[in-house]
């Protein structure tokens, strides 16, 4: 990708989803990029599938594991059987219970179950976070395009050109994501100010097929052109198939009271910009546990990261922006 493409991209998807209080004055726009950001960290932190939760053992940890599980009727007579053959490897991720509390982040090296194998405890912080994410990635489509609806909801009636592609059909058990020959999936699209047709796509739950899922700069979610899109999602499936397309609502569900939690905090956090920052790369918040890194040539946008795995990480993208590269 040209660093012309990007600068392109980035006029284009940093054009302000307008927002504003009916009863206070009318809030900067927010870039669509950094929505997502927050967005998607709110929602991660706040799957109650993971309340208490963390991370007992993992094949990153231990290949055998599933081998190893041989007594497990459901892995290996049920789920297992109905592989595709285009699957070339499996993970298992397991939780554990531990409290009721809410389960911190990779970046607080705050998922791992304290009395799990040494092996787990060892695990790096790039395996970390990729279970981190491809567990609160499963099933989440439809909870991330919710999540963007009450944001919207918050700001005054405007065209956002959201549509929503595919079909509209308690903690604890086994999630499964990737081994079923077909599976539905649902991104969000937006167009252009006064066209029909859809220019561009968010898609913030893609890391539950791994690192196949990152963004085209390595990023935790897929935010690009439609082409960018399809071409994107060659390296999770064999085929991808249209199956619904239109302008819609999710309807409500038991997860609409979270999400517009989620939606609510994410205003708060833009609206307290000033003085509450976040991480450019996981929209993870400032705290005396974990201080936020600054960019040191970025004294007018104030980037920031919550560690430096996540400003490395962010580089591919910031590279482009960075105040630095404009002297």
């Amino acid at each position: 990708m040209s660093s012309d493409q990007v600068e392109s991209w980035k006029k284009t998807f940093d054009a302000a989803v307008s927002q504003q209080r009916t009863t206070t004055e009318a809030s900067p726009p927010i870039p669509l990029r950094t929505l997502t950001i927050l967005l998607n960290y709110e929602r991660c932190i706040a799957d109650l599938r993971f309340r208490g939760c963390k991370l007992f053992n993992s094949t990153f940890a231990d290949p055998t594991l599933i081998d190893n599980m041989a007594s497990d009727n459901l892995m290996h007579q049920t789920i297992l059987p109905r592989k595709p053959a285009s699957v070339k490897q499996v993970h298992l991720h397991a939780f554990r219970i531990e409290s009721d509390q809410v389960t911190g982040t990779p970046s607080t090296n705050d998922i791992i179950d304290r009395n799990a194998p040494l092996d787990v405890q060892a695990l790096p912080f790039a395996q970390r976070e990729l279970i981190y994410h491809e567990s609160r990635g499963h099933d989440g489509c439809y909870k991330a395009i919710e999540l963007y609806q009450h944001f919207f909801e918050l700001c005054p009636p405007v065209s956002t050109g959201m549509k929503v592609g595919g079909s509209t059909s308690g903690k604890g058990g086994t999630i499964v994501t990737g081994l079923d020959q077909e599976s539905l999936h649902s991104a969000l699209g937006f167009a252009a100010p006064g066209m029909g047709n859809v220019d561009f796509v968010v898609d913030m739950t893609r890391m539950q097929w791994g690192e196949a899922g990152r963004g085209s700069l390595g990023e935790l979610y897929y935010l690009g052109s439609v082409a960018g899109y399809y071409r994107a999602m060659e390296n999770v499936c064999d085929d991808i198939e249209e199956v619904g397309y239109g302008a819609t609502h999710v309807a409500p569900s038991i997860h609409t009271d979270a999400m517009k939690s989620c939606a609510s905090r994410v205003w708060e956090r833009w609206e307290n910009r000033d003085t509450e920052g976040w991480c450019d790369y996981c929209g993870g918040p400032d705290s005396s546990e974990r201080r936020l890194l600054n960019c040191s040539a970025c004294k007018e946008t104030k980037v920031r990261y919550c560690c430096k795995e996540h400003q490395k990480a962010g580089w591919k993208l910031h590279k482009f922006t960075c105040e630095k590269k404009k002297k």
